[in-house]
C-alpha cells in the first residue's frame, strides 16, 4: 500500500509534546498537498500542520488529544483504508526513527547518546532538555560546568531568599535574571520530574515535588520568603500553582531584568517576571502571574490581566487591553485600542488589527489572519 506517514516533529526547542487544538478533515477525505489537516498547540502557540502529499488522510488524532515528539501524527494513503486495524498499525510507533530519541522527559540526540554512554554520562547531568552532541563536548571541556551560587555567610537580612518552581529551561531563563538582582538569592527548587529528585541544578538543590502542602510547611519554617513560577508552558499549571500558594499567604515575587523600563503610574500585581529589555509604558495596569519574555513592548495605558505568557518580541500600541489566561506566540504585533479576550491564543508572527473574542486561535495564514474558536 503507497502511504506517506508524517511524524511529529520537535518545533520548539522547549516542548516535547503538543496539544491538538483542531482537526480539520475526517479520517478517509480526501485532501491536496500543503491543505491543512490539523491545529497544535505548543509553547509558543499555535501551528499549522499541513499535508505533505495529495490522497487520502487518516489520524488518531482529536482535538484535546496530546502527541509526542517522534509518535505519528498522520498518514496520507494513495487508496481509501476500509479495514480500522490497517489504520492502527500506522499508529502503534511511538518514537521516530530518526536522528532524535526521546529519554524519559528529555530529547537526546543519537550522536549524543553515544558520547554519554561513551563517557559514562546520564540525562540527569545536563539541565537541557534538548541535549545534543555539542552540548556534550561542551561539558567534557569544562565549559558547561555549573555556577555556583554561594550561600554560605550570605546576610539574609539583606537579600530574600526565593523558591522556585519548575526545573525545565524556563529555569534557566529565571536563573538568568535572578542572578542580575542582588535583592534575590534562589535556595530551593521544586519539581515533579522524577528523575530529578535529589538533583542539584547550578548549585541549588531540588527539594521536592510541587506539593502545595509540602511548600506551604516550607515557608512557614522560614526556608524561603517568596517564591517564582518558572514554568511558562502551561498556562494552566501557572494559574493552579500561583491561586494554592498566593490564598495560603505565599508572596510570588515580582522578578524585573534591571535591563527593562518600566514607565511612571503603573500598578503591577505579584508573581510577574518581565526579562531583559521589555519596555512597560506609563500608566499600565498589570496584574499577577504573567510570564514576559525579552524584547515585548507593552505600551502607554495597556491592561493587561492574570496568567498571561508572552513569547519574545511581543509589540502591543497604546490602549490595548489584554485579558487573562492569554498566550502570545513570537513577533506578534497589536495595533492601538484593541481588545484580547480571555483564554485565547495569538500566534507568532500574528498581526492584529481588530478585536479578538474569548477563547479563540487567532494565526496567520497566508496574507490573511485566521480566527478559530477553541473548543471547551
Amino acid at each position: 500500500m503507497d502511504t506517506v506517514s508524517v511524524t511529529c516533529q520537535q518545533f520548539n526547542v522547549n516542548d516535547s509534546s503538543y496539544a491538538v487544538l483542531e482537526k480539520f478533515y475526517a479520517n478517509g477525505d480526501k485532501v491536496k498537498r500543503n491543505d491543512i489537516l490539523l491545529l497544535l498547540d505548543s509553547s509558543k502557540a499555535a501551528l499549522d500542520i499541513d499535508s505533505e502529499a495529495e490522497g487520502f488522510f487518516y489520524t488518531n488524532l482529536n482535538p484535546g488529544d496530546h502527541i509526542k515528539v517522534g509518535e505519528v501524527l498522520y498518514i496520507i494513503s494513495q487508496e481509501i483504508i476500509s479495514d480500522q486495524s490497517v489504520v492502527a498499525s500506522f499508529f502503534t510507533i511511538s518514537v521516530a526513527q530518526g536522528e532524535n530519541e526521546i529519554l524519559s522527559s528529555k530529547i537526546v540526540t543519537k550522536s549524543a547518546k553515544k558520547l554519554m554512554d561513551a563517557n559514562h554520562l546520564n540525562e540527569n547531568d545536563f539541565a537541557e532538555e534538548v541535549i545534543t552532541e555539542e552540548i556534550i563536548n561542551a561539558f567534557l571541556k569544562g565549559k558547561n560546568k555549573v555556577i555556583p551560587v554561594i550561600l554560605e555567610g550570605s546576610n539574609f537580612k539583606h537579600v530574600k531568599k526565593v523558591a522556585l518552581i519548575g526545573a525545565g529551561q524556563g529555569l534557566a531563563q529565571v536563573l538568568d535574571l535572578l542572578f542580575n538582582l542582588p535583592e534575590f538569592v534562589p535556595v530551593q527548587i521544586y519539581d515533579d520530574t522524577p528523575e530529578k529528585q535529589g538533583t542539584f541544578f547550578f548549585n541549588i538543590p531540588l527539594k521536592g515535588v510541587v506539593d502545595s502542602k509540602a511548600i506551604i510547611k516550607d515557608f512557614k519554617n522560614g526556608e524561603f520568603d517568596f517564591i517564582v513560577n518558572t514554568v511558562s508552558t502551561s498556562i494552566t499549571f501557572r494559574k493552579k500553582i500561583f491561586t494554592e500558594l498566593s490564598n495560603a499567604g505565599i508572596p510570588f515575587a515580582n522578578l524585573i531584568h534591571p535591563a527593562s523600563y518600566i514607565g511612571f503610574n503603573n500598578i503591577i500585581g505579584q508573581g510577574n517576571v518581565v526579562f531583559a529589555h521589555v519596555s512597560i509604558g506609563p500608566c499600565t495596569q498589570i496584574g499577577n502571574d504573567n510570564f514576559i519574555s525579552a524584547r515585548c513592548n507593552i505600551e502607554h495605558h495597556n491592561v493587561l490581566g492574570n496568567h498571561c505568557t508572552f513569547g519574545p518580541g511581543v509589540m502591543t500600541s497604546g490602549s490595548v487591553t489584554i485579558g487573562n489566561e492569554v498566550k502570545f506566540g513570537t513577533g506578534v504585533f497589536i495595533e492601538p485600542k484593541l481588545v484580547i479576550g480571555s483564554n485565547s491564543i495569538i500566534a507568532s508572527g500574528s498581526i492584529v488589527t481588530r478585536n479578538i473574542d474569548e477563547e479563540v486561535v487567532a494565526y496567520p495564514h497566508g496574507s490573511k489572519l485566521t480566527f478559530k474558536k477553541l473548543k471547551s
